[in-house]
Formats: C-alpha cells, structure tokens, sequence
C-alpha cells in the first residue's frame, strides 16, 4: 500500500541455502516454468496467484505488462483506483447518498478481468488514510467548518458509499468475477490497540500518521463492525459469492495478532457471520535476520478462527529506507541506489521461498488459504521501489526470487491456474484411532480455541483433568453464552455425518475447597443453515464447584447443509470462570475416556445383530475372533478402518478362530455375513 511505514519480518538468512537463482546474474541455474504458464500453473492445486495492477501503469497499452500478468497470475487488485479518495465524489452527496465514481483506469483495469477471465479483489472500502477529509466533516460541502459528524451520521455515510459503490461496479460489469473485498484496512496498531482518534480537519489527516478520523468520531474501532454488516447486507444483492476481509500490515506482531483474532471471532461464522476472511499484507524485508516463527505463529492463530486466509499484499525489499528509522537499523538504502548484488538477490528468493512453504505448511495443516497476492509486477513501479521488492525488474527478467518460487512446488504437482482454479483441499482423514483432534493443551498452547463473546481463553498449569497438568482457562465472562468456542474443521466434520465429542470441564467461584452447589457446563454446536443461526445441545451435566465432569456424545450428527460449524463450552446458568481439558473429537461411536483417550474398559464397543434371538456370529477376545456359525455355515467377514476402507477379509465355515494379530492398533469395524443374518461390531486392537 502507498504512504506507510512497515516494520520488517524476522526471516532467517539460512533459508537462502540452496536456492539457485536465475538472471539477471549470469551464469547461474533457471528452473524449468510450464509451457506457456507461470506461477499461478505452478501453485494452481494450492491457491490462486494474483497481483497488484500498479498506479504507475498508464492505461492498458504496455503489452508486455499485460501478457507478463496474463502468464503469471489469475486474480488482481487495483492499487489505489478503488479506495474512498478515488471513488468518492463530494459534488451531490447527502448523508445518505455518497456519489461515487469509477476512474479510468478502475474501468480499464476491471475490463481487462472480465476479458480475461481473472478474478478481481476489491481494496478498500474503510480506511484512516487516502480517505478524503471533507467526508469526515458535518458540513461535507463546506470544508471550511472543519466539525466532525457524529458517529450515527457517518454510519449512514459508509452504508451509503458502500452500497453506492457496489451496485455501480455491479452495473457496469455485471460479469466481473468480484471475489473478494477488503471492507476494512489498518484499524490496529502493533500492539492491538486501537488508533488515535483525530486528523479531521488538519495537516495531519490520512498523512500516514497513526491519527485515525474514524477513531475521532466513534471513539474506538466499533465502526469496523458497522462496516462488515452493510457490507454484507448490500453484496448480497450484487456479488453474492463475494468474501468480505479485514487487511492489516505486521499482522505477526502479536498484539495485532491477537486483536485480528478477536475481531474475526466476534464477526465471523462463530459470531455475527458477516466477516469472511483475514487478509495478511506481509510487507516484508530481508535485511532484518531472524526467524519465521512470528509468521508462522500469525498463521496458526489466524487458522485456529476458521476464517478464509488471503495474503494480499506480498513484497520483500532489499534495504531498509532511510525514513524508516524507527524500526531500520541496518542496510539503508543508499543513493543513488547501486544494482543489486548476486547475494542480496539470493536471499530474497530465499525468503519468498521461506514465506511460500509456511503457507502450504499452513494449508496442509488445514488453513484455508485461497489466494496469495504480490503487490505488483515490476520493482520500478512498486510503491517500496527503493527495496526492489518483487519477482521482476524494470526489464521484465525474473528475479532469483521467481525461480525460487518455482521450486517450491515439485513440477509433478503443478496444475493449470486459468480462471482461478483452485483444487479442493484434500478430505481430512483421522487418525488410526478414530481421532479428528484431542487436545490436552500439556504443549502451552490454546490448540486452536478461542474466547466465545467478551471470554478470554489462556492454557495455565493449576489445574488439569483425568492425565493431565495443564487446562484451559475461561474468564472474563460477562454472559451466560461466553465460553471456549473451536470452529470444526468441514473436511473433517462433515454435515450429515455423525461424530463422537467430548470434553472435561470444571468451575470454581473463589473458593478453592468442594462443596454441595452444584451448576450445568454445557457443550454446544453452532451453525448456519438456510440463513440462520441454529444452536444444538450437544452434551451437558450437572456438576459440583471445583469437580471435573465428562460432557460426552458419542453419536452426533451434524445437520445436513450446516455451515460455519463451532463447537463451544459455556454455563447457561451462571457466569463463572471455568476450565476445559481433554477435548477429543472423533469417528461416530467411539467412545472416548475422560483422558481423552479410547475408553479402555471393553474391546468391544457395540454389536448388532439383524435377527433378534440370535446367537452373534462373532465375539472378540484380544486379537482372536471366534466364528459362532451353525456347522456348515459359509461365513464372509471383513474388517474395515475408521475411513471406510476394507482392511482384511476372510470366509469361515461353522465354528472357528481367526487371528487379527497383523493388523496394526487402532479402532475397526468388523462385519460378519451368514444365511442373511449380519453381525457388526466396532473394536480396538491394541
């Protein structure tokens, strides 16, 4: 984004190790690019590739910028023709009625999407910068008044640019794949609060101060969330399928971290359901050493929301700039600025390459990451120039950085990225136990649970349930429904299916010793369906002050067509702090024990005979399975896996033993066949 100051991530240099690297230094490796394709063929199986359509970029009539953007990347955003300064009008507008435009080169720009089939990503509705300051004032048409309006005023101003805006790009390109929009931008700083209020009327405003003109008239952020709602309200009725994001830059600085999380719990599928997906600038830089792990620890709480991921602003600079010396501290950037060296080019590629494997890390660990966006094309018409930020020079040449982007991905695994195709992720299968996820939280770490409503959620060692020495603690709630909330995985939890649950809770209320009060801990699932909010019991118990309870359901079925699927603990009865451990979730049937693992008191979980008085076919003792047939009787007997999939098979006659000795532990199902007559039942070897 133009006119902002980015602190730099902490990469480290050892990823530049093996990275070969291709021209403009000569003499070195290129690696091999699809025919006729580019980056978004090469990541097309994992998520799509896009760009920015840079400012500096006069119309449509550089061929070379075209086709070079045609080749390697399926979605764009503009990188300024969308934002308030540009597509607000102040002649005719009213309080609610924002005149709004389409630039030039926001029409060439969409033009060239629809023509070409790539996606678009719409960027920015509401933002403390590059937003005109006459918009801000009481008097919108009298600047010289300089008043701010009230918060009530300039609700009705956003819904109206918002909606105004939408249904114009919706008249004009009614075909325009619009997949995504960035509502709001930038409302937290690195620590997680909230900008200063202030810089209506005055040299300061949308300057690149951390001085917020939405944060002078409501006070704090709460306009965010007035913006997701129209937002959502008025796509609906133009680009219904579009996905609605907050962006922010140093989005791994933990303060930030934690305040994105917090709104996208509040507004996401587990709250108001109006927001969709966070949006991560990754303004990068290499001259700044250390590790990925703030990175990746942004990717893990962001995954741990549920919420659709987008890297939208992608760039790693050589240098730091001279004006940036609030965070800079080494590699100024000199002037004039000399040519990049072969080694600087080398650890650039090394870090993009860095940056790529977390993502698909991330992916395969089960982050919904959809897109992945470079802010431009060429170094000498990015904003950050000065750094030689991106994966071409002036020239058009691929940088290092480009083939080391290539070979990431093994060529096998490279697809066709027309249109924006993405594959599906691949169905989450469970482990040989039956287990979807068990959490003991003994790591340190939340496991991907949130704080429900005003809850905070913290891992502490005072307590602990069945084997454990650690738990989750809930506080801070300030109604009956705050609690410890995991949004459920769909590749894994599938609507229509059903699925065993459990979880260990326990409350206190200041007095540390038992008594006889008892209180209800509740487990419940959430979800959307037909466009609404339902809320199911799954499990709930009666249970003494500081005793631990199972809340337990070991065949639930999640409603067929149910979307944004939470699984949340809370008190309807009260607002005590409480803990939970041992959450498990896993295949339907399995019963599981307050340690969270398989409940270990029987082999056998179930039988089920399809002619009642009858003897079943088959019983289990240990590894042994003895056939109880009539003499004569062809029995046919198969052993399937938690996924479905038959593992071992066999035919008996009458009475006899089988040996299951070579399967490996884990949880089966065996089915047993004889003269129309079925036994199945669910064991586990160990």
């Amino acid at each position: 984004m133009l006119r902002k100051i980015i602190a730099p991530l902490l990469v480290s240099s050892a990823v530049a190790v093996g990275i070969i690297v291709s021209a403009p230094c000569a003499g070195l490796s290129v690696y091999a690019q699809p025919a006729g394709g580019g980056l978004k063929d090469v990541y097309a199986k994992h998520f799509m590739i896009g760009t920015a359509w840079q400012w500096r970029v006069s119309g449509l009539s550089n061929t070379t910028y075209r086709s070079t953007l045609l080749r390697e990347f399926n979605s764009v955003t503009h990188e300024d023709d969308l934002k308030p300064y540009a597509t607000m009008v102040r002649a005719g507008s009213a309080n609610n009625n924002i005149q709004v435009t389409l630039n030039s080169g926001a029409r060439q720009v969409m033009q060239f999407c629809v023509d070409n089939n790539v996606g678009l990503r719409g960027h920015a509705f509401v933002w403390h910068q590059q937003t005109p300051n006459w918009f801000f004032y009481a008097d919108m048409q009298n600047g010289s008044q300089n008043s701010p309006a009230t918060a009530a005023v300039m609700n009705q101003r956003m819904e109206s640019y918002i909606k105004n805006l939408l249904e114009l790009i919706k008249r004009e390109f009614p075909t325009l794949n619009l997949y995504a929009y960035d509502v709001v931008n930038e409302i937290f700083l690195d620590n997680g609060n909230a900008r200063a209020g202030g810089g209506i009327g005055s040299a300061t405003a949308n300057n690149g101060t951390d001085q917020s003109p939405w944060v002078q008239i409501y006070g704090d952020n709460r306009f965010a969330d007035s913006a997701f709602v129209y937002a959502r309200k008025h796509a609906a009725t133009t680009f219904p399928n579009m996905k609605l994001f907050y962006n922010d830059f140093n989005e791994y600085a933990a303060g930030k971290r934690q305040s994105m999380v917090t709104m996208a719990n509040r507004l996401g599928p587990s709250g108001r359901g109006v927001m969709d997906g966070i949006g991560m600038q990754s303004h990068l830089s290499i001259t700044y050493p250390g590790p990925t792990n703030e990175y990746r620890a942004a990717l893990t709480a962001f995954r741990g929301t549920g919420m659709e991921i987008h890297v939208t602003e992608l760039d790693i600079t050589l240098y730091c700039h001279s004006s940036q010396t609030s965070w800079c501290n080494v590699d100024y950037a000199p002037n004039p600025l000399p040519a990049p060296t072969r080694a600087q080019l080398a650890t650039q590629g090394g870090r993009y390459a860095a940056i790529f494997r977390e993502l698909l890390s991330a992916k395969n660990a089960g982050a919904n990451i959809t897109s992945v966006s470079v802010w431009g094309v060429t170094d000498d018409r990015s904003w950050r120039e000065w750094g030689s930020p991106l994966l071409f020079n002036s020239s058009f040449a691929k940088k290092p950085a480009y083939d080391s982007l290539v070979a990431v991905v093994p060529q096998s695994d490279w697809g066709d990225g027309s249109g924006g195709i993405v594959v599906p992720p691949p169905v989450i299968e469970p482990d040989a136990n039956g287990f979807y996820f068990r959490h003991t939280f003994e790591d340190g770490a939340a496991q991907g649970w949130a704080g429900r409503g005003d809850a905070t959620v913290a891992v502490t060692n005072t307590h602990g349930a069945a084997g454990s020495t650690r738990s989750l603690a809930v506080s801070g709630r300030t109604d009956n429904w705050n609690g410890a909330a995991l949004q459920l995985d769909g590749r894994a939890f599938v609507p229509g299916s059903s699925y065993s649950f459990s979880v260990m809770a326990m409350y206190e209320d200041g007095r540390l010793t038992q008594d006889v009060r008892t209180d209800t801990i509740q487990l419940t699932m959430q979800y959307e369906l037909n466009g609404t909010t339902h809320y199911s019991q799954v499990a709930a118990e009666q249970v003494m002050v500081t005793s631990w309870v199972q809340l337990a359901n070991t065949n639930f079925a999640i409603p067929a067509g149910a979307t944004g699927v939470l699984l949340y603990v809370e008190m309807p009865n009260s607002l005590h702090n409480f803990y939970i451990d041992n959450a498990a979730g896993a295949v339907g049937g399995t019963r599981i024990g307050p340690d969270g693992t398989l409940n270990n008191t029987t082999n056998i979980y179930s039988v089920k005979n399809t002619a009642r008085g009858h003897t079943p076919l088959m019983t289990l003792k240990g590894r042994t399975l003895n056939i109880n047939a009539a003499d004569g009787s062809n029995v046919n007997v198969r052993v399937v896996n938690l996924t479905g999939k038959t593992v071992a098979s066999f035919k008996a006659q009458g009475s006899s033993a089988l040996s299951l000795r070579k399967l490996p532990a884990g949880a089966y199902i065996v089915e047993a066949k004889a003269n129309g007559r079925k036994t199945t039942q669910s064991v586990v070897l160990r």
